[in-house]
């Protein structure tokens, strides 16, 4: 693997990634031109993951190094990492000094395409990790009416934030259609949906109604990709979101520490509970096939051996724990507070990678799941093989 010279230091890619995941990166006006036209542009569906807000610039998504490793662009001025363009030619700097080459990824067409109501099909979803299309369903959690939002989430702050990027509320027509879009023109092969938690078991009822509209849509049996949703107290609707034809299925349980949980996750430990969504992400594991089912932990938030002794169980009961480096993004109740340090975060990766590879997990498993290539443990795991 190639090293980079970076401030007397030579790092090799993936460890400039850990970087700019952690610590973020600023970004010179001559690297703007085309974002939003030739190039693809953040578009703030679900959260904004910046270190600070940029309500009207037009930000990359995404930079490529070496031609297939992506990091996911985090804006933050104070970051000795630069991006710069010169005759053409895109590249990093850091602290005024060449490091390397990089690449934006292209604007997909859809995203200027309307559904059949008449809404900009990148106001429904977008692309993300090359070959996902995300849609948040709804850019609104039940938890924040009683002030019970989980500690890292900035969602309902950066719907306010960034109004124009998207609406509220999606229909299942709408991304039935959206998802056909991105589907046909090749940029996509599997969906992710998310959003906050709504009461009353509405978010099973409405994910039903989606993945009927999607199979409407492409013609399909299944539903390729994966269902982030709140676990359920009633095991059955895990049996029938897989009868609808979802391939895999997340519930995130944020931090493997079930007393932190508690503080964390104030609104999902009190209505749900740690011990109800370990029960369903073990049953999830017993239905779905190997490396179907999946639940998201925000790295950082508790000790490395927590979240390590978590993963090694959820993996033996056919779960994958995906750690996404914890960000203290604007608007949550963390804002302002520091994650570890970029070294701590690939050293995670590096460790986790060794456990799954103990349960049989491979890069192809990694491939199937939407986001995966925006994180240390996808480029850890692709190095192996």
């Amino acid at each position: 693997m190639n090293k980079y010279q970076v401030n007397g230091r030579k790092l090799s890619a993936l460890e400039i990634k850990a970087e700019l995941l952690v610590d973020g990166v600023n970004i010179d006006a001559s690297a703007l031109p085309g974002v939003g036209e030739k190039y693809k542009e953040q578009i703030h569906g679900v959260f904004d993951f910046d270190l600070e807000s940029h309500e009207h610039l037009k930000l990359p998504a995404e930079i490529i190094f070496e031609d297939k490793m992506l990091v996911p662009f985090k804006k933050n001025s104070a970051s000795s990492f630069i991006l710069k363009m010169n005759n053409g030619s895109l590249f990093l700097e850091y602290n005024g000094k060449y490091v390397l080459d990089v690449k934006y990824n292209r604007r997909p067409g859809f995203y200027d395409k309307k559904t059949s109501d008449e809404i900009l099909m990148s106001r429904i979803g977008q692309n993300v990790s090359k070959d996902a299309l995300i849609v948040a369903y709804s850019n609104y959690c039940n938890y924040y009416k009683t002030n019970e939002e989980c500690w890292f989430c900035n969602l309902v702050h950066t719907k306010k934030t960034y109004n124009g990027d998207v609406i509220g509320l999606k229909t299942p027509t709408q991304i039935g259609e959206t998802f056909q879009a991105a589907l046909e023109e090749g940029v996509v092969d599997k969906l992710l949906l998310t959003g906050g938690m709504h009461p009353d078991g509405k978010e099973h009822e409405y994910y039903i109604e989606v993945a009927k509209e999607v199979k409407e849509h492409t013609g399909d049996d299944h539903v390729p990709g994966t269902v982030v949703i709140s676990a359920p107290t009633d095991l059955n609707k895990i049996e029938n979101l897989k009868k609808a034809g979802f391939d895999s299925v997340a519930f995130n349980l944020e931090v493997w520490d079930r007393n932190l949980f508690a503080g964390i996750c104030p609104g999902k430990a009190r209505t749900i509970g740690w011990e109800n969504y370990r029960k369903a992400l073990e049953y999830a594991g017993r239905i779905f096939e190997h490396g179907k089912v999946r639940s998201m932990f925000v790295s950082g938030l508790e000790s490395k051996e927590s979240f390590l002794k978590g993963a090694e169980y959820l993996a033996s009961k056919n779960v994958l724990a995906f750690p996404m480096p914890w960000t203290p993004n604007p608007g949550s109740k963390l804002e302002g507070h520091r994650t570890p340090q970029p070294s701590w975060h690939l050293d995670l990766s590096r460790k986790l990678v060794d456990i799954w590879q103990k349960y049989d997990y491979t890069e192809d498993h990694l491939k199937e799941l939407p986001l995966s290539r925006n994180y240390l443990y996808f480029d850890e795991m692709a190095g192996r093989t």
